[in-house]
């Protein structure tokens, strides 16, 4: 009887960490047009992985927040055009993915966030020194890593995920 309450427990937190806004077809029927001046960011995390699902992957934009994405789910960023270095991690975990982006007005783009087993599994053998060592001096180390995907690729990937809000 413990282990059951132990793992409905343990199964409830996770549940409560996916993403619970509207879906990504609910929001595109009700999102605006991309502002003339902007481009913009859909940033995605599917259920492929439950490495992570627990916890939040951090978007920022040159260093400045931009906000995050939980599992099984987008964030929706407007940016001005240019270009700039997009970092994705998770907080309290060391190391960081930068991917360098280049954004042009009136376009949108789909970068997903997936959790680096690397990191996971240097964590496990080695604690806070072995995701040191696996991260040092990566350009993507971390939690997460974080891709341009093509619209075509992304739309299909996105369609039953959810805001997070």
């Amino acid at each position: 009887m413990r282990s059951i309450t132990v793992i409905l427990f343990a199964s409830s937190l996770l549940a409560g960490c996916a993403a619970t806004g509207p879906t990504f077809t609910e929001h595109l029927a009700a999102s605006n047009a991309i502002p003339p001046s902007s481009a913009r960011l859909v940033v995605f995390r599917t259920r492929d992985s439950d490495q992570y699902s627990a916890r939040s992957a951090v978007i920022r934009i040159d260093g400045n927040s931009l906000g995050s994405c939980d599992y099984a789910g987008f964030s929706v960023f407007d940016v001005k055009p240019g270009k700039y270095l997009l970092n994705v991690d998770m907080r309290g975990a060391i190391g960081t993915c930068d991917l360098p982006v280049e954004v042009t007005a009136g376009k949108d783009y789909y970068l997903e966030i997936k959790p680096r087993t690397e990191h996971f599994v240097s964590g496990v053998i080695g604690g806070l020194v072995g995701t040191a060592l696996e991260s040092s001096g990566r350009q993507c180390g971390g939690a997460f890593s974080v891709e341009s995907v093509p619209r075509d690729i992304a739309l299909p990937r996105l369609t039953n995920l959810r805001m997070t809000k």
